[in-house]
């Protein structure tokens, strides 16, 4: 019997099985809950219980950016390889990015949902980051009025060959090029939702 196994027989609070139903029903921020409500320090007292719950539950703290919730997105740097849920409900500053965009940091490439509102071309390099079959859930609101699509983003989306739910809100597009994003995202997709889409 191996230290490790002699130690989790000592402290059941080690338990994989134990790690893995408390992390089950911790409130965690996901696609199909409001997100609005998400608020990641119920994480902290996890990760204060002992070594090993710190380290299973560090990265659920970071896993999620919701803007506005903090003024300097410096916390998130040394834990971007966590983020998987980025949700931008205003405009963006450099600063309170969860990524150094100023001193020319990528942005991250993992997510698997992102939520954009009425921040359209700031968070394009952020779309372009993504594309490939990791992100699932994109959902995109212009602004307040119709906006062109530009070319870049039609083209990142055609590239996500994994996307189950794709909303697009408040976008002039032409033709062709929404029939090209519908076309590519079929084969995966399961929620579409298009509203105040002009064509041409």
């Amino acid at each position: 019997m191996t230290t490790a196994q002699q130690e989790q027989q000592k402290n059941p609070l080690l338990l994989p099985e134990i790690l893995h139903r408390v992390a089950l029903f911790v409130h965690s921020c996901d696609s199909d809950e409001d997100y609005y409500n998400y608020e990641p320090s119920v994480f902290i007292p996890c990760l204060l219980v002992c070594r090993a719950w710190h380290d299973c539950f560090l990265p659920h703290l970071y896993d999620t950016f919701i803007s506005g919730e903090t003024e300097n997105g410096s916390p998130y740097y040394p834990h971007i390889r966590h983020l998987r849920t980025f949700v931008a409900l205003d405009p963006l500053s450099d600063e309170e990015l969860p990524y150094n965009k100023t001193n020319g940091a990528l942005p991250p490439g993992q997510l698997t949902t992102l939520r954009v509102h009425q921040n359209a071309e700031d968070m394009l390099d952020l779309l372009s980051a993504n594309t490939g079959s990791r992100l699932k859930t994109l959902a995109w609101v212009s602004s307040k009025f119709l906006l062109e699509m530009p070319l870049v983003m039609v083209k990142a989306i055609v590239s996500l060959s994994g996307l189950v739910s794709l909303e697009l809100d408040s976008w002039r597009i032409c033709r062709p090029d929404l029939l090209d994003i519908l076309t590519a995202c079929s084969p995966t997709l399961e929620m579409l939702s298009l509203r105040l889409i002009a064509g041409y």
